[in-house]
């Protein structure tokens, strides 16, 4: 038996923690000009702001996605779920249908006490 993992998922949130840890690149570079606007404005030291903005950029997007790598370091076992639709016929021949739903877990991670 094999173990079915929700790649999609982990990786779709990795990559948002990424990106949103990184957008903080932003204020960084709008912050530093307010502060510092004769050696960091837009218009004479636009390569110095856009150096800032990347180096923020990947160092608030590390810290956020090694965040979520603590909360999530692997992803999910998949869980299934199926529908079926079964017929039921009493004694007296009435005909009436049900709906069973059954959960399963595939996994052969064993189980941490």
């Amino acid at each position: 038996m094999t173990t079915k993992l929700t790649w999609g998922v982990w990786l779709y949130g990795l990559i948002s923690a990424l990106i949103g840890g990184g957008s903080g690149a932003v204020s960084a570079a709008i912050g530093v000009n307010l502060i510092d606007a004769k050696d960091w404005n837009v218009t004479d030291h636009t390569g110095h702001l856009f150096a800032l903005m990347g180096v923020c950029f990947v160092v608030n997007g590390a810290i956020a996605s090694f965040a979520y790598l603590a909360k999530s370091p692997l992803p999910q076992v998949e869980t299934v779920t199926t529908e079926k639709t079964v017929e039921l016929t009493s004694p007296a021949g009435d005909v009436s249908t049900a709906k069973v739903i059954a959960k399963t877990t595939t996994s052969t991670v064993p189980e941490v006490k």
